[in-house]
């Protein structure tokens, strides 16, 4: 089972990647979320296989939070 964790504003474009996603692999585990700050949260506590997210965002640039995981 693959681990993706998928960071998007857009609540009805999150569902529909998301479902779209697991009907295409059931090998896929996907944890949505909004926020970027979340996101960084969960990618503290948490392993993923996968990571995607927005290149820009309302509230931070999704690109400066994979070099936020990176560092960590």
């Amino acid at each position: 089972m693959s681990e993706i964790l998928l960071i998007e504003e857009d609540s009805n474009f999150l569902d529909s990647a998301k479902n779209y996603l697991e009907d295409k692999n059931e090998n896929l585990e996907i944890k949505t979320i909004s926020s970027s700050e979340e996101a960084y949260e969960l990618v503290k506590n948490n392993s993923y296989d996968c990571i995607v997210g927005d290149y820009q965002t309302i509230e931070d640039n999704d690109l400066e939070l994979l070099e936020k995981v990176k560092k960590n």
